[in-house]
């Protein structure tokens, strides 16, 4: 949304300020690291707030600082370092250790907050851009972290019979203690790490760049910026269908078929955003099945890393999975940046962005069958907490 306003405010064209997703997913590499680290050693609850309130002043200052390129990119740096707790290895772990049946299912309904916000906040922005100086749009994205903090005072918290807490009351013998989950150490040792690493490395990558330039895709196909912020919005919709569709089946079906399948799809939407013109509503359907892609990507991750690994070291491992994945990402932008300008046009970032969605998702087939990692409330002889 306010990539014509900086691009105008900075006189840069609009593929090099991809670079802020660039610097963003630097910081988002460093904040994942950090998190996992944090959240292991001072816990979820007084990581998050401090957060979520460090989230909520970063967005502020940027609504009223003056800006010169290099502070937004700072600034875009800054977002996920300081507010790490805010990432989705806070959430995905806590909700590990509330569910253990129907674990996907809860993930998704937790992870469909993303849709949410790319339903309504493209639409909200572009609004109130007509009222208001569009730099306070970032006041606008500020208050959200404030609300969540309400949120998170009152009721974020681990389940008291949780695995973890269950570890701390209890003596455990070792080989009782060993059937939650490998170690760090072990784990990025293990192939299967790396293959995820390296697949959500080309979905992720190909995903950010529809996100990032969907709207002005749209716009430069002759589409009017505010039908531009709909189609968006359908986006997101689809988002949070994809996410509760792919934790549905994560439950009933082996990880590896639901992720190749749902991690494809936004390949067809890809063509279909390439090849139909603007009034087509195939453009809407190709918009759908990247969003089914975005809900999917961190879903299946955090979902794999349980299976696979187990929740022994689940925070730094999933932790530094996605600080890989991150920083394997970071120059994607610059390269889809230079696209863009180059051919003064978006189709050639569409076939890359095909390329990469076909295959990412080939390389979770190669992950094998999930390891015999005992059940850990089973092991513990603790009942789950909660059933979804």
């Amino acid at each position: 949304v306010f990539v014509g306003d900086l691009s105008l405010m900075f006189n840069r064209p609009p593929g090099e300020l991809q670079r802020c997703i660039t610097f963003f997913f630097i910081g988002l590499a460093v904040g994942s690291q950090l998190a996992g680290w944090l959240i292991s050693r001072y816990g979820i609850r007084l990581i998050t707030i401090s957060s979520l309130i460090s989230l909520s002043l970063l967005f502020s200052l940027t609504a009223f600082l003056p800006l010169t390129i290099w502070k937004l990119y700072f600034l875009y740096f800054a977002f996920p370092v300081l507010g790490c707790g805010t990432l989705q290895i806070t959430w995905s772990q806590l909700t590990c250790h509330w569910f253990e049946k129907n674990r996907g299912m809860a993930l998704a309904i937790v992870f469909s907050g993303t849709g949410i916000s790319s339903i309504l906040l493209p639409i909200l922005l572009t609004l109130s851009k007509s009222a208001i100086p569009w730099q306070w749009g970032y006041l606008v994205l500020g208050s959200l972290p404030i609300i969540t903090l309400g949120f998170c005072s009152k009721w974020l918290r681990e389940p008291q019979n949780s695995v973890a807490s269950k570890i701390k009351d209890t003596k455990i013998e070792q080989k009782q203690y060993l059937s939650l989950g490998i170690t760090f150490s072990e784990a990025i040792k293990k192939p299967n790490f790396w293959i995820i690493c390296a697949g959500l490395t080309l979905v992720v990558s190909g995903i950010l760049a529809i996100i990032a330039n969907l709207i002005p895709l749209l716009v430069n196909k002759g589409m009017t910026a505010v039908n531009a912020a709909g189609v968006y919005s359908a986006f997101g919709a689809s988002l949070i269908a994809g996410r509760m569709i792919v934790g549905f089946l994560l439950d009933r079906v082996h990880a590896i078929i639901v992720a190749f399948t749902s991690l494809f799809i936004p390949a067809i939407g890809c063509l279909l955003l390439w090849t139909q013109p603007v009034d087509s509503y195939f453009i809407i359907v190709g918009a759908a099945c990247i969003g089914i892609g975005a809900g999917a990507e961190y879903d299946i991750a955090a979902y794999i890393i349980t299976r696979y690994f187990g929740l022994r070291d689940y925070a730094k491992i999933f932790g530094t999975q996605m600080g890989v994945t991150t920083a394997s990402v970071c120059l994607a932008p610059i390269f889809f940046g230079y696209l863009i300008d180059y051919y003064n046009g978006y189709n050639e970032l569409l076939i890359c962005c095909t390329l990469f969605f076909i295959v990412g998702s080939i390389l979770f087939l190669f992950l094998g069958p999930y390891p015999q990692l005992k059940s850990t409330l089973k092991d513990l002889k603790i009942e789950p907490p909660h059933k979804v």
